[in-house]
């Protein structure tokens, strides 16, 4: 059951802003990049004189990407966090 909520907060961080999930997941390189690839399609250089089909082109379907491929990352990075090794005391128990 935890690896199941886990994989749901991980996606749900990512779907509230890309790189939330994997700073959850703990994968802090791949976090920081993703947030940071987020920031600067959202509040980037645009030239005054961009089209809207332009900016739908350049910004928004990136931006959905990024998204799209954030909240995946994040529920499938979970389900390899989730794994560890056991602990001290499950060792000993086995024994």
């Amino acid at each position: 059951m935890r690896k199941k909520s886990t994989r749901k907060m991980a996606a749900s961080l990512s779907v509230l802003f890309p790189g939330l999930g994997q700073l959850y997941n703990k994968q802090r390189g791949k976090g920081m990049l993703f947030g940071a690839m987020a920031v600067s399609l959202l509040l980037g250089y645009r030239p005054a004189h961009l089209s809207t089909a332009a900016i739908l082109v350049m910004i928004v379907l990136p931006y959905f990407g990024l998204w799209v491929y954030s909240v995946l990352d994040a529920w499938y990075g979970a389900k390899g966090t989730a794994k560890h090794a056991p602990t001290r005391d499950q060792l000993q128990s086995t024994h």
